[in-house]
């Protein structure tokens, strides 16, 4: 699957840096870079996905777009899936 996130809509709590990373470094009004995606590179009930409860797979890789520029990335999803729902985070 693919997560997409609007690099404009993306905040940090600070307009003065939310201001200077969005207009010179991520360049957000040009054409193609006002957002990142992250997709994952491997087909999950390859790497053990559960029906329930805790999943961390050490091995998960991904391909994240931003600024124009494809890098494949180490993925660290920390997932609790219950009652066909899952929530977690995933850092890279």
């Amino acid at each position: 699957g693919d997560l997409v996130v609007n690099l404009k809509e993306f905040t940090t709590d600070m307009d003065l840096r939310d201001e200077h990373m969005k207009e010179k470094y991520l360049e957000v009004n040009k054409s193609g870079f006002d957002k990142a995606v992250l997709k994952i590179d491997q087909k999950l009930e390859m790497v053990g996905f559960p029906s329930s409860g805790a999943w961390e797979p050490k091995s998960l890789k991904g391909l994240l777009t931003l600024h124009g520029v494809t890098k494949e990335v180490p993925l660290n999803p920390k997932i609790s899936i219950k009652d066909s729902g899952a929530t977690g985070t995933v850092s890279f």
